[in-house]
């Protein structure tokens, strides 16, 4: 130290032409120590980060392998060496797929060739051969390395659970039917995605071999831009079950709509397992957007009503207005939303025969028609009106309300000029006859006419003027 701090001070410039004393040389010394102790313990640091990672990489209870794009084993932990039976060292370099069983190479080869293809996380199921020839159940999951040269594989030894785990295929025989006869799809799924088991109708809905849909797991089933998919896990995750929509995908490629019905249970070596439920739901989704398409035409078609129409909704023993067509806004001079969600015993409290008219309609389910004078709530206008109750299922009152205030002022004008017209031609001493020039029947008379024919004027009324006064007149 001492040596290496005298040759940095001779380096270094000295201050006004003077050497290095004594005192700097020992204050640069201090520093070398103190850098060196800091170096030390560094280095300490490092050196128990690696041994520890080293120890949990080792001790982990799932098997770890680095693989090459040639399936080469470039590195594995203590576990993975005991599931193949062998020592690390003389693994190093051998082809994993020596030691997959022959039913399972396919699978094990498409698995490595799309971990490398795709550059995403893949999953599967295969059967692993040892030295002492017994069959190991493996599940695998593979990522690609960030220079794509290699490939980290876990795997879970999943033996116990396909020899012991009673899933509906592997239970006992009433089970066993129930699963494989359910007109359903179900799965038997684990937390992170992977798929032990499907059913014939699962098979059937998405296509594929129950192999395939193992293989492709979770995520190779479901459309995973579906928002909620998220919200079905977490659903899951907090309450042990979940029931939902989502969007699945089949072989070919097509989406459809299905429900979901999931429930997490724990089997008898203590790990979690998914059953999971699903039904088709395409033909009601499209009877839905018809029903929905339906319903607003028939809106559209009430809003275009010409007259003033509202509609009631049965509640128990009484009706609650949900709505008024375009007509109705403009004959209540826009109140009608002021309304809507009132029931007919406050709204016409007051008038009770209404209340009985819209229930006998509904009770009946026919149509009730009469002519009333009415006062508008919103406006508080005297109005006649021809009212007109219509049932519509399942439980709803059409009201058509036809304003005849206008017609009804016409006629009483009418009336009130015919007696007029009436009263000046009585007291007329002479005859006076009105006959219509095309029919030549009579359409009035008078009083001295009816006295001077002794016939009742309203049997005149109508005749033929030769019926009356006679052919030879």
């Amino acid at each position: 130290l001492r040596q290496k701090a005298e040759s940095l001070l001779k380096k270094k410039p000295a201050k006004s032409g003077l050497q290095p004393s004594q005192a700097d040389t020992q204050k640069l010394i201090h520093e070398l120590e103190v850098q060196n102790q800091e170096l030390k313990l560094a280095k300490e640091e490092t050196e128990a980060e690696v041994e520890k990672y080293t120890e949990l990489y080792n001790s982990a209870p799932s098997g770890y392998f680095t693989l090459s794009k040639k399936g080469e084993i470039v590195e594995l932990n203590t576990i993975g060496a005991q599931m193949l039976s062998s020592e690390r060292s003389k693994l190093k370099n051998s082809l994993f797929g020596f030691f997959v069983s022959e039913s399972s190479k396919p699978t094990f080869n498409l698995f490595l060739k799309e971990i490398f293809a795709k550059k995403t996380k893949e999953t599967c199921k295969i059967t692993l051969i040892v030295n002492d020839k017994k069959n190991l159940f493996v599940l695998l999951t593979g990522k690609i390395d960030k220079k794509e040269e290699k490939c980290h594989l876990t795997a879970i030894d999943i033996t116990e659970l396909k020899l012991n785990v009673k899933t509906p295929q592997e239970s006992d025989e009433r089970y066993r039917l129930i699963f494989d006869n359910s007109i359903n799809a179900t799965l038997i799924t684990a937390e992170d995605g992977s798929i032990y088991s499907a059913n014939p109708a699962a098979r059937k809905m998405f296509q594929r071999t129950e192999e395939d849909i193992c293989r492709i797991g979770r995520n190779g089933l479901v459309d995973t831009h579906d928002p909620r998919l998220a919200i079905l896990l977490a659903e899951q995750k907090l309450n042990g079950h979940a029931t939902g929509e989502l969007t699945l995908i089949r072989k070919d490629g097509t989406k459809f709509q299905a429900e979901l019905s999931t429930s997490v249970f724990t089997d008898r070596n203590n790990q979690q397992i998914t059953s999971m439920h699903i039904r088709d739901i395409t033909e009601r989704k499209q009877v839905e957007a018809q029903l929905r398409l339906s319903e607003e035409k028939f809106r559209l078609l009430f809003k275009a009503i010409p007259v003033p129409t509202y509609i009631w909704k049965s509640t128990g023993d009484d009706f609650i207005l949900i709505d008024g067509n375009d007509s109705a806004e403009s004959f209540t001079k826009g109140a009608i939303s002021n309304f809507i969600g009132v029931k007919a015993s406050k709204m016409y409290k007051d008038d009770t025969l209404i209340q009985n008219e819209i229930k006998e309609c509904f009770r009946s389910k026919a149509a009730i028609e009469r002519e009333m004078e009415y006062t508008l709530k919103s406006t508080g206008e005297q109005s006649f009106l021809f009212v007109k109750y219509a049932y519509v299922t399942p439980d709803f009152v059409l009201v058509h309300t036809e304003d005849l205030t206008k017609r009804r002022q016409a006629e009483i004008a009418l009336k009130e000029s015919n007696d007029r017209f009436q009263s000046l031609a009585d007291n007329i001493q002479g005859y006076v006859a009105y006959v219509n020039a095309s029919t030549l029947r009579y359409e009035f008379v008078n009083s001295a006419f009816e006295k001077s024919f002794g016939i009742p004027r309203e049997k005149i009324v109508g005749s033929l003027v030769i019926d009356i006064i006679g052919e030879s007149n």
